[in-house]
């Protein structure tokens, strides 16, 4: 499932800045509101059966389907990528830009 254009730039502003917020992240895109965070995880749902389940959340009830691709700090709510995540998309060829 190769991802759309805009999943492209979810990933990519994600790899571009690690250990960033969902509100860090969304505003790196140009977006006024906070919705980087459902764009990920929507993939990331949609492409569960591809990967591996989803751990349950903690703050709310359901699946943290985000969590299959990033490593979430609830102290800072930073968001950074799994090594797994990382070596998936450099052999489809995605990679960190320099930024």
């Amino acid at each position: 499932m190769p991802p759309s254009e805009v999943q492209e730039r979810v990933i990519q502003v994600l790899l571009d800045h690690p250990g960033s917020t969902n509100a860090e992240l969304s505003r790196h895109l140009g977006w006024k509101d906070n919705g980087w965070d459902l764009h990920f995880g929507t993939m990331c749902a949609d492409r569960m059966h591809l990967l591996w389940p989803a751990e349950p959340a903690v703050v709310r009830p359901g699946l943290f389907y985000s969590g299959i691709l990033v490593h979430f700090d609830d102290d800072t709510r930073a968001f950074d990528p799994r090594e797994e995540m990382i070596e998936g998309l450099a052999a489809i060829g995605i990679r960190r830009r320099k930024v």
